[in-house]
């Protein structure tokens, strides 16, 4: 037991280098400024300017593991179902961590499948309605074992096969997680065609798919194929080509931290300026630097994900040559916060020179899965010397600096802006009788209980997006 918690937590090796794909559409160095960003996307999404209302929403995702991640697709496909399929139109930029940043990576491959995908979706294979793809898309996701992958790739892969029999081109829990999670885009998909899925494919070995190829360029959905869509090249979200944006989508900046500095650091569709991304590190721009041997190279939606969600043990911290290695976001904030408060400072000075933003009201909305702070939490009992180094650690960064600007963002919105919260359970299990746990393994139980819960939300989702009726 101690060779082999040494070989995987101590010993220093390349399978944990940063994965890239080849890069065909754009480097990060042609990504447009704010400003054009900007402009490109109010021209392209031409905004109804005789409304009394313009509504940009602005969404911080919290972290939280497989919980996050069904509880932030939950409910982002209900915002773009309750508006008419508006919603992502008028949101501008999401930030999030950890499994809050897997639920929203996700989704925008969800909406980028039914925007490339419109004749398959109005013929649906499984004959339910389109919104039935979206209702039921984080189900088919996340009712899934993430979890068996990691210590399937610890055993066999970092330890077997790299160190016993030599072979140094091998898997490592990161990469199996992101194939993992692209298999679970399919799973997604296959389970808003068909809501109820026969037997069949409740089998053991189609929940674990130990032995699947996620990074395939096409992943089988029950009968048919679609493009992996995860694996896809991450500025392809935005872009068609260098100086072309395609602003269809919400901006999705997923938060890492530097472990040798201790810095924030974001993927970014934009070019991250020293104003609105103060002092953090731009992680396109480290990876494409890393290795001047390997030219056109970049990271795929879901490799930029990964990066936000590298929980100790679980995942291992992936290591950007030339730039460090780099831990789950939630270490250095747990919703993105910091920057999504920049964006809001960066559109309200904006809406003040623009005359076309005369009418735009910004609708900031969080998605929480375990509620912050409440009557009885947290519980301010003695600590132990050799517990409180840890406890600080996490404490500091996972709660206190995200209830911060929490905090912070409600003082700061201006009287004609707005603020809303969608949570999923308290800390405290009496206000919400939930308990769904934090894992990558999530039971029928949970999704079910999750499900229930945003039904309750109906009424507030339904206010949320009423500008867009």
């Amino acid at each position: 037991m101690a060779i082999f918690l040494y070989v995987v937590f101590v010993t220093k090796s390349s399978i944990h280098n940063i994965r890239t794909i080849p890069c065909t559409v754009m480097e990060c160095k042609d990504r447009a400024s704010l400003d054009e960003w900007f402009d490109a996307w109010w021209a392209q999404n031409q905004f109804d300017t005789a409304k009394t209302e313009i509504p940009i929403y602005l969404v911080g995702v919290q972290g939280g593991g497989s919980r996050a991640a069904l509880w932030t697709s939950e409910m982002l496909n209900r915002l773009e179902v309750e508006s008419g399929y508006e919603f992502h139109k008028h949101c501008f930029a999401i930030t999030a961590a950890s499994g809050g940043s897997v639920g929203t990576g996700a989704t925008l491959a969800l909406w980028r499948f039914a925007e490339e995908n419109q004749s398959l979706i109005n013929s649906n294979p499984g004959g339910q309605p389109k919104d039935s793809l979206y209702l039921n898309f984080a189900k088919g996701a996340f009712q899934r074992n993430y979890l068996s992958g990691s210590f399937f790739d610890i055993f066999i892969c970092e330890i077997g096969s790299r160190f016993m029999f030599g072979k140094k081109d091998r898997d490592s829990r990161n990469y199996r997680l992101q194939k993992d999670e692209a298999l679970g885009f399919g799973a997604g998909l296959e389970r808003g065609f068909y809501p109820e899925p026969s037997k069949l494919s409740m089998r053991i070995y189609q929940r674990l798919r130990l032995w699947d190829k996620g990074d395939a360029p096409e992943l089988a959905v029950d009968g048919f194929k679609v493009k992996n869509y995860p694996f896809m090249e991450y500025l392809s979200y935005w872009y068609e080509g260098p100086k072309k944006p395609k602003a269809t989508l919400p901006l999705y900046l997923p938060i890492s931290t530097n472990i040798q500095t201790g810095k924030s650091a974001f993927s970014s569709p934009v070019r991250m300026d020293s104003i609105v991304f103060t002092d953090a590190i731009d992680v396109l721009a480290a990876v494409e630097r890393s290795d001047p041997e390997r030219k056109n190279r970049t990271l795929s939606m879901v490799g930029a994900t990964n990066l936000s969600e590298l929980f100790p043990l679980m995942s291992a911290f992936t290591y950007i040559p030339k730039s460090g290695n780099y831990i789950d976001g939630g270490t250095y904030e747990n919703m993105g916060l910091q920057l999504l408060q920049q964006i809001y400072f960066w559109l309200d000075r904006k809406r003040e020179r623009d005359p076309r933003m005369a009418k735009v009201r910004v609708r900031v909305i969080y998605l929480i899965n375990n509620k912050l702070e409440t009557a009885n939490f947290p519980k301010l009992d003695r600590v132990s010397q050799v517990v409180s180094p840890l406890k600080h650690a996490s404490s500091t960064t996972i709660n206190g600096r995200t209830t911060y600007f929490t905090k912070r963002m409600a003082y700061d919105l201006r009287p004609l802006d707005s603020l809303h919260t969608l949570f999923l359970q308290a800390r405290e299990p009496k206000e919400t009788d939930l308990r769904i746990p934090l894992g990558r393994w999530l039971s029928r139980r949970s999704v079910r209980l999750t499900k229930e819960r945003a039904d309750l939300f109906s009424d507030d989702i339904k206010s949320i997006v009423a500008p867009l009726k």
